[in-house]
Formats: C-alpha cells, structure tokens, sequence
C-alpha cells in the first residue's frame, strides 16, 4: 500500500516537471546505439565465418584430407586443425 502511495505520488511529480527529455531521440544516444549496432554486427559475422570454418574443417578431415590440406586452403593454424580434429575423435 505503501509503495503503491509512493508510486502514484512519483508519478503525479514527473508528470508536472515542465521539461521530459526523449532520449531516443537525443544525438550521443543516436551515435551510441549505432556504433553498438554496429559492433555486434561485426561480432556476429566473425562468429558465423569461425562456424562455418570449423565445419567445412570438420567435413575435410572427415574425407581424410591432410592437416597441411586443410591448413592450406583454409588458411587457418595447424593448431586449430588439430583441435578440431581431437573434437571431432572424441564424439
């Protein structure tokens, strides 16, 4: 009851304040949100490069091609290629 006081009287204060600023629409918001867009834009598409990576890499030693093959075409460490194979042996 209390809190349901405090609320209303909250809201009849925010109400009467002549001035309510709409930040969506305020430039460094606008910025802000853009550039963050565009982060996770790039963040997803190096993530789905690095799955689609990974499982043609999958699909190449699957058909017994070399680490060195596939080094070589995918143009990835011979490190990474042994990870994925040492996955791919434990399933």
């Amino acid at each position: 009851m209390i809190l349901r006081k405090l609320d209303e009287e909250t809201t009849k204060i925010r109400e009467s304040m002549p001035l309510i600023l709409d930040l969506e629409q305020n430039a460094l918001f606008k910025r802000g949100l853009e550039k963050g867009l565009k982060k996770g834009q790039e963040k997803g598409v190096i993530k789905g490069l690095e799955k689609k990576t990974k499982l043609i890499a999958i699909k190449m030693l699957q058909n017994n091609m070399s680490i060195a093959e596939i080094v070589e075409l995918l143009d990835v460490e011979a490190d990474y290629i042994i990870a994925v194979q040492k996955e791919l042996n434990q399933k």
